[in-house]
C-alpha cells in the first residue's frame, strides 16, 4: 500500500499538482486497506487527509490509523471541508481527480469551495498502479478462486433436470458462503438452453432440462478480493455441435494461456484466441472481450480485449481468459478462469475440469 501512495506522490510531482482527490472507493482500499463503503482520499504530495462518516470512526482508525503522516477526518460533507481548509491548496497549482468517478455534481460544488484552484480530471491514473498483486492480494483472490472451483465441483452433483436456474443460483452462494465467501461477486449467472446464448444471461424462474447446455458464471469474495469463474456443461446429453464449439473454445483458451505473459498488451492476447474463433468462421459469435483485470473490483484493468493496445500487462497481474461463442436461439459456450501473470508464464488459480462435462 505504501508503494502505491508513494507512486501517487510521484505522480502528483511530476505534473505539478497541489494533490490528488481519489473517490472510488475500491482504489481507497488498495492505497489503504480501508474495507467501508464511504471514504475519499486527499493525496498531497508529502501527506495524506482520509475523509469518512460516523459510522466508520472505530472503523478508520483500525485499518488506516497506522499509515504513516495520514490525518483522518469523519465529515459527511467533503467540500464543506476544503473550503474551510483552503490552506491544503495554497499552492495554487491544480487539484487532481479521479474524473471517471467524479459526478459532474461533484465538480461544481468543488469547484465553488476552491474558486483558486483548478481543477483537473484523470482517468487511468490508480488502475495501473493497482494492476500488479501484492502476495498478500495474490492469496486472497486464488483462495476466492479455489472456493469457487469447489462450489462448481458440488454443483455437478446437485444440478437435476426440472431445477430452476435461481435455484441454482441461491444454491450457489449458499455453498460459497459456507467454503468461506464474503459474498457474491456479481450477480450469479446461470443460463441453460437457448438461453445460454446470452453471455449475461443471469438466473430466471425458467425449468433447466435434459439434454441441455448450462452455463454457469460466478465469483466469491474472500478479504475484499474476487474470483470469477465460468463452465459450461452439459446436463444428459451434448449435441454434436456443441462439442464442437466447445473443442475450439478449448483451443482459443490454451492458445491465449500460452502466450499470456508480464510485458504483452490486452490487445495481443485478445488477438491470439480471437484469430482462432475467427478462423473457425465463428468470429461475429465472440462478442465481448477476452478477459479483463481481477481485484477488489471484479473488472478492473488491464482489458484484454482489441481496444486495449496500451494496457500493458504487469507481472503479478490477475486477469481472467474467457473466449466465448454464442448462437443465438441454441446455445452458448464459454470457458473461464482467472490467471495469474508471471514474466514469462501464466498460471490459472482455478483448476476445475475444462473438459466439457456431460452430469
Amino acid at each position: 500500500m505504501q508503494h502505491r501512495i508513494q507512486q501517487l506522490q510521484r505522480f502528483i510531482r511530476s505534473e505539478k499538482l497541489g494533490g490528488f482527490l481519489v473517490s472510488f472507493v475500491p482504489h481507497i482500499r488498495y492505497l489503504t486497506g480501508f474495507s467501508g463503503s464511504s471514504a475519499s482520499l486527499l493525496v498531497l504530495p508529502r501527506s495524506l487527509h482520509f475523509f469518512t462518516d460516523g459510522r466508520y470512526a472505530t472503523q478508520v482508525q483500525n485499518e488506516v490509523g497506522h499509515i504513516p503522516r495520514l490525518k483522518i477526518h469523519i465529515t459527511r460533507n467533503v467540500v464543506q471541508f476544503f473550503q474551510q481548509h483552503r490552506k491544503l491548496f495554497a499552492s495554487g497549482r491544480p487539484l487532481g481527480f479521479e474524473s471517471s468517478y467524479v459526478s459532474y455534481a461533484f465538480y461544481e460544488h468543488l469547484q465553488q469551495a476552491l474558486p483558486k484552484v483548478p481543477l483537473k480530471g484523470y482517468t487511468n491514473v490508480l488502475e495501473p498502479l493497482i494492476a500488479a498483486k501484492t502476495e498478500t492480494e495474490l492469496r486472497s483472490i486464488r483462495k476466492a478462486a479455489q472456493i469457487a472451483e469447489r462450489v462448481y465441483q458440488d454443483i455437478l452433483t446437485f444440478i437435476q433436470p426440472g431445477m430452476r436456474e435461481i435455484e441454482v443460483a441461491a444454491e450457489i452462494s449458499y455453498r460459497a458462503r459456507q467454503y468461506g465467501s464474503e459474498g457474491d461477486a456479481f450477480d450469479i449467472i446461470v443460463a441453460s438452453g437457448k438461453r445460454s446464448a446470452l453471455p449475461h444471461g443471469r438466473a430466471t424462474r425458467k425449468k433447466i432440462r435434459s439434454g441441455e447446455i448450462i452455463t454457469l458464471d460466478f465469483g466469491c469474495i474472500v478479504n475484499g478480493f474476487c474470483s470469477d469463474i465460468t463452465r459450461t456443461f452439459a446436463l444428459g446429453k451434448a449435441p454434436k455441435k456443441a462439442r464442437e464449439l466447445y473443442a475450439l473454445i478449448h483451443t482459443a483458451y490454451t492458445a491465449a494461456i500460452e502466450q499470456l505473459q508480464s510485458g504483452k498488451t490486452g490487445a495481443e492476447i485478445d488477438a491470439v484466441a480471437r484469430s482462432i474463433i475467427d478462423k473457425a468462421g465463428y468470429g461475429p459469435f465472440f462478442n465481448h472481450s477476452l478477459g479483463h483485470g481481477v481485484g477488489i473490483s471484479v473488472h478492473e484493468y488491464p482489458t484484454l480485449s482489441p481496444q486495449g493496445k496500451t494496457a500493458t500487462i504487469p507481472e503479478n497481474a490477475v486477469v481472467t481468459i474467457e473466449p466465448g461463442i454464442y448462437l443465438p436461439n441454441q446455445f452458448g459456450i464459454r470457458i473461464e478462469d482467472d490467471v495469474w501473470v508471471r514474466s514469462n508464464a501464466a498460471k490459472p488459480f482455478t483448476r476445475a475440469a475444462r473438459e466439457l462435462l456431460i452430469v
